[in-house]
């Protein structure tokens, strides 16, 4: 009887391996592949931003802290409306996914890295 239960657990354990190796490698993958979706799309914001010239409306700053109050909105209006709003608003949502997708993996770490623990000290054991 013993041998049949281990060797239902030996199939077990490889099933979990396997499953857990996997669901690594494509949440690595795609976490990866979304960073430099978020990388590449801020890139091209910046340049498309910096080909219009609307960095130059940032000048102000070096301005009178008064000049700056009276033509602060006006000048945040400006450079809205020169950003690209596509690129801009998928540059956003990447950036919130990967933000959300951060907490989750720091929030579920504990139980990641106990499952692996106790895969590697099954392997270590055969």
């Amino acid at each position: 009887m013993t041998q049949l239960e281990d060797k239902i657990l030996k199939k077990v354990y490889v099933f979990e391996t396997k499953r857990t190796i996997l669901r690594s490698i494509v949440k690595l993958v795609l976490y990866a592949s979304l960073a430099g979706f978020v990388f590449l799309t801020g890139q091209a914001i910046y340049e498309i931003v910096m080909e219009e010239g609307a960095f130059d409306l940032l000048q102000i700053i070096q301005e009178d802290i008064e000049v700056v109050k009276m033509y602060a909105w006006d000048t945040l209006y400006v450079f809205y409306q020169e950003i690209p709003k596509e690129l801009a608003l998928l540059f956003l949502a990447g950036v919130i996914i990967l933000g959300v997708s951060a907490i989750i993996i720091i929030k579920h770490s504990g139980a990641i890295k106990n499952k692996m623990k106790a895969l590697f000290r099954f392997w270590r054991k055969l």
